[in-house]
């Protein structure tokens, strides 16, 4: 979750960030940006450096304000150190880097997704001040390259299979979901996208489905999965026809996706809950093994 309430806390930092701001836990954080972001900013301690990332204005004020006020100083996105993306390639993206410390150099990150570029520059800018706090040299070009090409994030733009094509993504929120469009269609713009989809019942379900529809080349079936939290076989089909969308059980989906003569303009996402995948990927690994 992030946060003032959040278990990690307790802890006394020597850094700290906040990435971006979403309305998500909206029960717990509040029900608008400015809310969350005065949530989010309870991780701020007293002049420890934090940095933020690519944060709307609105939200980026009011965490300035209160780092202001402990007289921990700030560095942000976009102001104090700058990141530009260049191109996709298989297995990174490419982007240049600049802050007060660096020159501009050109880097690629381990990790599939646009907005991974805003979070490596964020995590470089981080590992900066963490040198500078401690008197240590910052770390050279060759040393950043080799530590993110090492970097693997499951569930995050994971090409489970190649053949077929298979991603797993935990977008689980409207925030996450339309940058994991725009990645969709950057990447894989020419491809025939199935896009199997569920969240639990505390997620923006229709503004979620909203967006999924609005991608273009793409066929968006939905499921449920077995957790406390997910919605009902029972719920999610009243759902899937509201929407005129198909409905199947996500096991079966996947194993007739897995024995059918995939063809190679084909893409499969699955996504919409960091629960769901937990469940599809173990599935998925057994099968594809069993291959």
């Amino acid at each position: 979750m992030g946060g003032r309430l959040d278990s990690t806390n307790v802890c006394q930092p020597i850094l700290t960030a906040i990435t971006t701001i979403g309305l998500d836990h909206v029960a717990l954080l509040g029900p608008d940006v400015a809310s969350i972001a005065r949530e989010k900013a309870g991780i701020i301690k007293e002049k420890i450096p934090v940095l933020l990332g690519r944060i709307e204005l609105e939200a980026q004020e009011v965490i300035v304000q209160e780092a202001h006020r402990l007289s921990a100083p700030v560095e942000v996105l976009g102001q104090d150190f700058l990141v530009c993306y260049q191109e996709s390639l298989a297995d990174g993206e490419v982007f240049t880097y600049q802050s007060q410390n660096r020159s501009e150099v050109q880097l690629k990150t381990g990790l599939l997704g646009l907005y991974q570029v805003d979070n490596a520059g964020l995590a470089l800018a981080l590992c900066d001040v963490f040198c500078q706090e401690g008197g240590l040299s910052l770390l050279s070009q060759d040393e950043i390259i080799q530590a993110w090409s090492q970097v693997h994030w499951p569930g995050r733009l994971e090409i489970i299979s190649t053949q077929p094509l298979i991603i797993l993504d935990g977008a689980h929120n409207p925030h996450a979901v339309r940058p994991l469009i725009e990645t969709l269609q950057e990447r894989y713009a020419q491809l025939e996208k199935q896009v199997l989809f569920t969240c639990i019942q505390t997620k923006a379900i229709e503004e979620m489905l909203d967006l999924w529809l609005e991608l273009e080349g793409s066929q968006l079936t939905l499921t449920t999965f077995k957790d406390p939290r997910a919605y009902s076989a029972k719920e999610t089909q009243e759902i899937a026809l509201q929407k005129g969308l198909p409905y199947q059980e996500w096991k079966l989906f996947l194993t007739n996706y897995i024995e059918k003569e995939s063809q190679q303009s084909d893409l499969l996402l699955v996504t919409g809950s960091l629960y769901f995948l937990a469940q599809v990927r173990a599935f998925l690994i057994e099968k594809i093994s069993r291959r």
